[in-house]
């Protein structure tokens, strides 16, 4: 049968009595359940752990963020938190290997890094390990230097001295550290940083008494996500925390067990049937039919607030005239703003992409005889720093002159005829951010730039485990209007700290040896100087410094599916003697 008049274009057969008309397809995208629950346990200690499972990879990241850094480092033993970083490494616990070695024979990814406000600790393994982790998290709030010994700090020291040196004489970082100190005046906690000499002058005692001040469980947050179930989360904090992290009064006898969800007859002897809970020791009663359960509950009580430290007076009025590893003469300069961690943060964060896109737009006529220029905005507790830097091509340019070029640019970011463009930038940089949050959020795996890195820092000083949504949600509320009042109250010229860093000696830059960042060091860099001399290198130099592998003890067997498999003992592979 024909189809009536109103369906003329789209025809329709019937067969016996059924449409032959295709089923119109379901435009529904078919994309698997997929949603993120945190949970926070605020322990009446003051630390603050964070579980977030994950079950889309086999693996767990955990991130610890201790509330202190460089800032709180003593007068003339500058450097001593990033000391301490090191020193947690070095400890030994028991028959246990020293601590790095731990975590490297766990096939592991991890770091540490040291800020002006806090020292951080991430580790990224497979999710079999993740008790281990925690045990270690527990350990450094206990035990942090157990076994570490003088004569070690002193070796620690030379490793130390090593990474400063590729940081800040064979980096651009120098640039940023030089500018701290011109931004903020001698008395702020950013002003200072680490030396040489202040490495010679930290020994053991001072490591020992940084971590016994400062490595406290009210001074830590811990953030772990990855592969387990919500169920287990508490029970793996019981079992490989020390309980005096937990509650003060916590004992052995105030645990008990209960049967994983889905076992239904659960054997004493297997441990893989059970789940430790524990009771409340404040309300504990030994020999009672029944007692309260310790659950502790987010408080999600800020380590911050809204006020905030005023923000403090320019460090140096002169410009000041720094010697650096970089390619060409830098002009930098910095700002001192209001503390970040608060519900402005996003606001200080785009005052720099739009105080970037008037310094490009400003000098745009200097064409090739300028390089690379940009701003950006460095957060922080006490304050933030607006970092801004020009690089001269043309040597011929009077670096002062650019410096004082380039603070003229920043009038139009309050200016009402230029307001208006920004709006276009703004709306670019919203949409940027997005797009970053949202590849931050399915990085789980990862020791730096992935989820966790952005969530921990976050929930320690607000209590909100929810940066991500936190920050889509009060991005769209970004006005230009109220980063041009901001300007004009902050980017003043008399507020604008000025260092000028010209390149370092050809013959001080180490452009190639094993442990070099120089900025411009590539195959094509024939001018620069080379640290590796390898006139004197020969074929028995070379086999010398060979270990051979003990064959003996290889082993070599195949799998039911034909694979070949060939295992040799860890430590006997082939290595390079220093």
């Amino acid at each position: 049968a024909a189809a009536s008049a109103a369906d003329d274009e789209l025809e329709v057969v019937t067969v016996e009595g059924k449409s032959a008309r295709p089923v119109k397809p379901s435009l529904r995208i078919n994309v698997p359940d997929y949603a993120l629950s945190t949970q926070v346990y605020d322990f009446p200690t003051g630390l603050r752990i964070m579980m977030q499972p994950d079950n889309s990879h086999p693996i767990v990241t955990v991130f610890s963020v201790v509330n202190h850094g460089a800032k709180d480092d003593p007068k003339g033993k500058e450097g001593t938190a990033h000391f301490v970083e090191h020193t947690w490494f070095r400890s030994v616990h028991g028959e246990l290997p020293p601590i790095m070695q731990v975590v490297q024979d766990l096939g592991s990814l991890f770091n540490a890094t040291t800020r002006p406000d806090w020292t951080d600790y991430r580790t990224v393994t497979s999710a079999e390990y993740l008790p281990i982790l925690l045990r270690l998290e527990s350990l450094r709030l206990t035990e942090p230097y157990k076994g570490v010994t003088e004569d070690q700090i002193e070796t620690e020291r030379e490793v130390i001295r090593n990474e400063w040196r590729r940081r800040n004489e064979q980096s651009y970082a120098l640039l940023f550290d030089y500018l701290y100190t011109v931004v903020y005046p001698e008395d702020h906690p950013y002003h200072a940083s680490s030396t040489h000499d202040s490495l010679d002058n930290i020994h053991l005692a001072d490591l020992q008494k940084y971590f016994d001040d400062y490595y406290k469980a009210e001074n830590t947050t811990t953030f772990v996500v990855g592969d387990f179930e919500p169920w287990e989360s508490l029970s793996l904090v019981f079992e490989n925390y020390d309980l005096k992290l937990l509650h003060p009064d916590l004992e052995e006898k105030h645990l008990f067990q209960y049967p994983k969800p889905g076992v239904k007859s659960p054997d004493r002897d297997n441990p893989d049937h059970w789940l430790t809970g524990a009771y409340n020791p404040d309300t504990y009663k030994e020999g009672a039919a029944r007692n309260e359960p310790f659950n502790p509950v987010p408080s999600r009580s800020p380590r911050i607030t809204e006020d905030r430290p005023d923000v403090p007076p320019l460090g140096s009025a002169e410009v000041i005239y720094r010697e650096g590893a970089l390619d060409r003469q830098t002009v930098a300069i910095g700002w001192s703003l209001p503390g970040a961690y608060r519900e402005d943060q996003l606001n200080l964060q785009f005052m720099g992409n739009i105080g970037s896109f008037a310094l490009n737009n400003g000098l745009y006529d200097y064409g090739k005889r300028l390089g690379d220029k940009g701003c950006f905005v460095q957060p922080g507790v006490l304050a933030s720093t607006m970092m801004c830097y020009v690089e001269i091509k043309d040597s011929s340019l009077d670096p002062e002159k650019i410096a004082e070029k380039a603070i003229d640019q920043f009038a139009t970011m309050w200016n009402p005829d230029y307001v208006q463009f920004f709006e276009m930038d703004i709306s670019k940089g919203r949409q940027q951010m997005l797009a970053g949050t949202l590849q931050s959020l399915d990085t789980v795996a990862q020791h730096f730039g992935g989820r966790a890195e952005d969530i921990t820092p976050y929930a320690h000083y607000t209590g909100r485990a929810t940066a991500h949504s936190d920050r889509m949600n009060r991005v769209s509320g970004i006005k230009a209007q109220v980063i041009a009042s901001m300007a004009n109250k902050y980017l003043q010229r008399d507020r604008a700290a000025i260092l000028v860093v010209d390149p370092l000696p050809k013959d001080e830059i180490d452009t190639e040896g094993e442990h070099s960042s120089y900025h411009g060091a590539n195959a094509s860099d024939e001018g620069q100087a080379q640290s590796n001399d390898l006139t004197n290198v020969t074929d028995e130099a070379i086999a010398s410094s060979y270990v051979k592998p003990d064959l003996d003890q290889l082993q070599q067997f195949k799998l039911e599916n034909g694979m070949q498999v060939i295992i040799l003992p860890h430590g006997e592979a082939p290595v390079i003697e220093a």
